[in-house]
């Protein structure tokens, strides 16, 4: 079984600055780490053969800092150069290309920091579709949110605006919790992933499009519903704003 892994890192992370202005948001220091270099030690050490690392701002930097290979795991990169024109769901539609032949697909995103077990829960569970999700309070300005029923995942919600995720909920009754974006597609659900995102980059219009990068997600659980792994620890950091830099910078469980 060929596993393999799509890290999204082509943002500018304007609500970062200073630390981004000259630097990756993926690439800010974290007292002797970063946040890419982190997520690549948790893929390899779940047996992620091959990982796909999506760039646009700074592109040259990320490449140089990784390299063609960490922790044993090769590394292939994707290009947007739309990556302030078209939003996450352009850049993750990229990757189709260089997933065609994977059995098994986690899907993250470069800011997004938890601990090497979190991705273990995932990547072990039996289910070949599996999501990360928080039973916590959700934030409604800031969390993406997993709806479903029958103990499935059957769309994640999101609010662009950073308004209320609710507004867009019609029955809050099927709110499992917080989706910590990290996805786990394999078998046929892999498959029928990868096929959404082949079409979305070959009919991408010369107009803008900012949308999040869940449109092919939930194109494809509808047919391949999700399982929900409930992760009941609260190590979990989005790097967008300078306090969170600073709590990952005092976080022990950061590989560094």
């Amino acid at each position: 079984m060929k596993k393999k892994a799509v890290i999204l890192a082509a943002g500018v992370g304007s609500r970062l600055e200073p630390y981004s202005k000259n630097t990756p948001k993926c690439l800010i220091d974290l007292h002797g780490t970063n946040a890419l270099k982190h997520i690549l030690y948790c893929l390899s050490e779940c047996d992620i053969e091959e990982t796909v690392i999506v760039v646009g701002y700074k592109a040259e930097q990320i490449q140089e800092a990784m390299g063609n290979s960490m922790f044993g795991m090769k590394l292939t990169y994707v290009y947007n150069k739309h990556y302030s024109y078209h939003g996450c769901e352009y850049s993750l539609a990229l990757s189709g290309q260089e997933l065609d032949d994977a059995d098994s697909i986690v899907v993250t995103e470069g800011d997004l920091l938890m601990p090497l077990e979190y991705y273990k829960a995932i990547t072990s569970n039996p289910a070949e579709n599996a999501v990360a999700v928080r039973a916590v309070e959700i934030n409604p300005q800031r969390s993406v949110v997993a709806v479903g029923r029958n103990n499935k995942v059957e769309e994640f919600v999101y609010d662009r605006e950073h308004i209320d995720v609710f507004r867009f909920i019609k029955d809050k009754n099927l709110v499992i919790g917080e989706s910590m974006q990290l996805w786990k597609f394999g078998g046929k659900g892999a498959k029928k992933f990868v096929e959404l995102l082949d079409q979305f980059s070959s009919n991408i219009s010369e107009e803008p499009d900012l949308r999040n990068g869940l449109i092919s997600i939930n194109l494809a659980i509808k047919d391949y519903p999700m399982e929900p792994v409930i992760i009941d620890g609260d190590n979990w950091i989005n790097l967008n704003t300078a306090e969170d830099v600073e709590k990952g910078r005092n976080e022990k469980w950061l590989k560094r």
